[in-house]
């Protein structure tokens, strides 16, 4: 878990020691290293038609503060430091000509009002590729956030991995307050 350091309020006669700079350095590096998760999703999962379905994310491009599993739970982002986030993401359909495709996020398995797209199907040849709207969500630490698909098509329908626009989430921290 990533400490949000807080450097020392320099006030008259304050000496100036390692310790006092050891903590503006930390501040610094946290700055210049702040908590961030780029996952994205190479094996096609299957969404049934009409189910709300939690997007997996198997693969790590980063997650420098541990907030990701490929493992277990491979769908959500858990924050290990509480702030203020910037979250992105997109679900990528198999192509098909029936229904209409969906995707929004939830934190802690509750939908939040902000960030769902909803768009009409596209016919074969392509895949669909849906952009969640990028919203700041404020987590707490152990809270997690999920990118969330639904389709209408009246039967099973793949996530495409194959075409060059995997699924994907990114989590950005931004600050406390």
């Amino acid at each position: 878990m990533a400490t949000v350091p807080v450097p020392i309020t320099w006030v008259a006669g304050v000496v100036v020691t390692a310790a006092n700079m050891n903590g503006l350095r930390d501040a610094l590096n946290f700055l210049l290293n702040p908590p961030q998760a780029a996952l994205r999703q190479g094996v096609a999962q299957s969404l049934t038609s009409g189910t709300q379905t939690a997007i997996t994310m198997d693969l790590e491009d980063r997650d420098n503060d541990g907030g990701h599993s490929t493992s277990s739970n491979t769908s959500r982002y858990t924050a290990q430091t509480a702030g203020w986030f910037r979250v992105d993401g997109g679900v990528t359909y198999i192509a098909n000509a029936t229904g209409i495709r969906v995707q929004f996020w939830r934190i802690n398995n509750v939908t939040q009002n902000v960030g769902g797209t909803a768009s009409a199907s596209i016919g074969t040849g392509t895949s669909t590729r849906m952009a969640a709207a990028s919203v700041f969500m404020f987590l707490n630490v152990a809270d997690f956030v999920e990118l969330f698909g639904d389709q209408t098509s009246g039967g099973a329908l793949l996530t495409d991995v194959a075409n060059g626009a995997q699924s994907y989430m990114t989590v950005d921290y931004r600050g406390t307050t």
